[in-house]
């Protein structure tokens, strides 16, 4: 990741705009081909299943055990229920969250873990919300601002809170309209400046962006808090 430079990105994952994953346009050219390797490896006689099954550990997995498309896809556990034998897990390459039965988690091969994490944690700097809290109205806005359109995203820092998670502070725009802007002017938040070492978030700033790999992930509220608290164990 490359600090103050406007980047392409797509959202993944959806929360509210201090929540809410991207993933770098590079993406389209990388996944595809681990795709591949993936459901080669895990159709194929060689597979393993992950032996213990625990959290924070790497592994490959269908999303919620929707095996009939035969996509199988890198993550990390973020918790195990061994009375029903299923597992959380978060999707490092898409910030999503699922429940798995074990027999479906797999041991990954070193070479998957090659390709860093293909979706960071972030946040939207220069806005805050009108109360302390994300309004729903606010939050649907922002998905139609930001879902399914190709983005451009400058990294402004990576921030740490007190309890360890990780999160990119991105400006985000639709080609040259700031997206915190629209937030202001359709009155949803209120415009913040970010000064050097300050966060919208809260959090204290880091000298360097985290470097994902195969750990991490997010899909609501609850699933989100414990895939921000296990992307420090994402670095390869």
């Amino acid at each position: 990741m490359i600090l103050d430079v406007y980047i392409p990105a797509t959202t993944t994952v959806i929360l509210k705009p201090s929540s809410f994953w991207c993933q770098l346009a590079s993406s389209t050219t990388s996944l595809p081909a681990l795709a591949d390797l993936l459901q080669d490896y895990c159709t194929g006689c060689n597979s393993e299943l992950l032996q213990p099954p625990r959290p924070g550990a790497a592994c490959v997995a269908p999303f919620e055990d929707k095996q009939e498309d035969n996509s199988w896809y890198r993550g990390v556990i973020t918790s195990v229920d061994d009375a029903e034998q299923t597992a959380d897990v978060c999707y490092v390459d898409y910030g999503s969250a699922g429940k798995v039965s074990l027999q479906h988690v797999l041991k990954p091969q070193a070479d998957f873990c090659q390709l860093p994490a293909q979706a960071f944690h972030c946040s939207l700097t220069g806005v805050v919300p009108l109360s302390d809290h994300w309004e729903s109205d606010a939050c649907r806005r922002f998905e139609e601002l930001v879902c399914e359109k190709q983005l451009q995203a400058r990294i402004v820092q990576v921030t740490e809170s007190s309890q360890g998670r990780r999160s990119v502070e991105v400006c985000l725009r639709d080609a040259d309209i700031s997206i915190a802007q629209q937030l202001v002017d359709g009155g949803h938040g209120k415009s913040i400046h970010i000064g050097s070492g300050e966060s919208a978030t809260g959090g204290k700033q880091l000298h360097q962006p985290p470097h994902a790999s195969a750990e991490t992930g997010g899909g609501g509220d609850a699933s989100e808090d414990a895939c921000v608290e296990n992307q420090h164990l994402c670095e390869i």
